[in-house]
């Protein structure tokens, strides 16, 4: 049986503006918590990663510790989906 990953996000993105400014700085980050939706029980090893729907930026991915945390820093400020994936369980995803 596959069970679906939940993820709580404190993220600290800002949009981009569209008027000509300079380059955004990569001052961003999100961090939050994967856990399995049966039991709610933090999910360690989990892969968690940013996809920016602006074109020619980078997808960036971290890995959950052993009580489910993550964090990524350094984020260009923008657009995303947050995906969360593990062997064994669906995925998930939010766009922020």
């Amino acid at each position: 049986m596959r069970v679906a990953l939940i993820f709580a996000v404190c993220a600290g993105l800002g949009v981009a503006q569209r008027t000509p400014a300079p380059p955004p700085k990569a001052d961003a980050r999100i961090e939050g918590t994967v856990l399995a939706s049966a039991g709610k029980a933090p999910l360690r090893r989990a892969r968690v990663t940013i996809n920016p729907l602006d074109a020619g930026r980078t997808p960036i991915s971290a890995e959950t510790d052993e009580k489910g945390r993550f964090e990524i820093r350094e984020i260009v400020p923008g657009r995303y989906t947050v995906t969360a994936t593990r062997d064994g369980y669906l995925d998930t995803s939010i766009a922020l």
